[in-house]
């Protein structure tokens, strides 16, 4: 209950001498959310502390302490991001956490990074944003005014699913290459800007799509209203038109309709990329006996793409696992477990949960777009 209103009710107890039940109507959240029952009122007066102006909380009751951003506190959280920004990537939820697991306290994220900024830290921006010529941004313009005219609710009728396939990586068994790429994608962290030359806290490496097929799990799959659904695992880096058409006639491509769209019937819409094989006379021709209609989104515009910024979120969690792995020295592990750890990963509420969240985000990356006039949006 906010002090106004805590104030509120000691007035009309001590003052005007009223029953818990006349406090009660005259109380109430300021938002205007909820209302506050008697036994709420009684609580507040009874813990109410008058030199305080507020109610005393009991902390014991909900395992928290009222802490600050001590000395102690500010020295510890410096010397664990010295600690764990060679090994890990250390954001400032990693440091709280840290904070509460050893020094059994909780600070907010937000105060963690004010700190780190006073002590001239900074965090570095992931990634520039992609330039456009005139063509490519007349595309973008139009495909993001169709989808901003669209309610939440219509995008998702409109498009049951958006599809793309992505490639999975194995890491390498040679430990320095090894820890590149567990770090790649990572490409930035809190360091002070004089940093920049320091060789423990380099990695990444640059040739990601160069992994071979050995260490390769290549698939396809897509992301709707309904949550995330798979259309196929695939021999090669790429897809063939052959390949393509065997998986839509057997049924594969609608089922993932069905999954991800939550539609039991079709006609079915698919947003995609401009793959050539999808655009094959054989595929359309398939295409059309599964009742499946292609939208395609501009070219070299991922960013139009919710899928891929799912595909994103998965090699984070599968990054997190094989860091895990080298920090405890564990072998890394073959191709049929890492399919296993993705079946598993994707079978999650949560990547259910970020699936569909990623899908509504779509509206809002298309009126970037407008506000750039068709420019790039970082990420």
């Amino acid at each position: 209950m906010p002090f106004k209103q805590q104030q509120k009710v000691v007035t009309l107890r001590d003052v005007k001498k009223l029953s818990w039940n006349q406090i009660a109507e005259r109380v109430f959240n300021l938002e205007k959310k909820y209302e506050v029952s008697a036994r709420q009122c009684r609580e507040v007066y009874a813990e109410f502390n008058k030199s305080l102006g507020r109610r005393e909380y009991r902390y014991g009751n909900c395992g928290q302490t009222p802490t600050k951003m001590t000395s102690a506190v500010k020295k510890f959280i410096i010397k664990k991001l010295l600690q764990l920004r060679p090994k890990m990537v250390c954001t400032s939820t990693t440091l709280q956490r840290e904070v509460a697991r050893e020094m059994h306290v909780r600070v907010e994220a937000s105060s963690i990074r004010k700190h780190l900024k006073a002590s001239g830290y900074r965090w570095l921006p992931r990634a520039q944003e992609p330039k456009y010529n005139s063509t490519d941004r007349a595309a973008r313009k139009a495909f993001a005014e169709k989808v901003d005219k669209m309610s939440q609710k219509k995008l998702g009728d409109h498009v049951d699913m958006w599809m793309d396939g992505v490639v999975l990586a194995l890491p390498p068994s040679d430990p320095t290459e090894r820890e590149n790429h567990c770090k790649a994608g990572y490409t930035h962290m809190w360091r002070k800007p004089s940093e920049n030359s320091k060789t423990e806290l380099g990695g990444n490496t640059q040739y990601a799509k160069q992994i071979p097929l050995a260490r390769a799990v290549p698939m396809w799959g897509g992301i709707g209203k309904a949550g995330f659904a798979c259309v196929m695992y695939h021999k090669h880096k790429k897809v063939c038109t052959s390949e393509w058409v065997k998986a839509v006639k057997a049924g594969d491509l609608v089922r993932a309709c069905k999954e991800a769209g939550g539609k039991t019937a079709g006609p079915y819409r698919v947003g995609c990329d401009n793959e050539s094989f999808l655009a094959a006379p054989e595929s359309r021709r398939v295409h059309a006996l599964k009742r499946v209609e292609l939208w395609q989104i501009p070219p070299r515009s991922p960013d139009c793409n919710p899928v891929e910024k799912f595909w994103s979120w998965v090699r984070a969690r599968l990054r997190d696992m094989d860091l895990k792995d080298l920090e405890m020295k564990r072998p890394p592990i073959g191709r049929s477990a890492l399919r296993e750890h993705v079946k598993r990963l994707l079978r999650t509420r949560k990547a259910k949960e970020v699936a569909k969240n990623t899908v509504l985000g779509l509206k809002k990356v298309c009126q970037t777009i407008l506000k750039k006039r068709g420019g790039g949006t970082r990420g």
